[in-house]
């Protein structure tokens, strides 16, 4: 399994993420390329939610930072 080298923000992996989809809808490509994509589809997965999980707890920690609360 070689390196993927995965978009830099999460906006980029989310139009990545488009784009995989709508290729692998697409019935004009091999099964090799359908499988490649796949699984880089759930590489972009998986960071996304990596990403919005963080920025979830930053929010969080803010939150309770703005409203006087120790931090958890």
């Amino acid at each position: 399994m070689e390196k993927q080298n995965l978009p830099e923000t999460l906006a980029d992996r989310l139009q990545r993420l488009e784009t995989v989809v709508k290729n692998l809808e697409s019935e004009d490509q091999s099964i090799e390329k359908s499988l490649a994509e796949y699984e880089e589809g759930i590489n972009l997965i998986r960071k996304a939610q990596a990403d919005i999980s963080n920025a979830e707890q930053k929010v969080h920690i803010l939150g309770n930072t703005a409203f006087g609360e120790e931090e958890s």
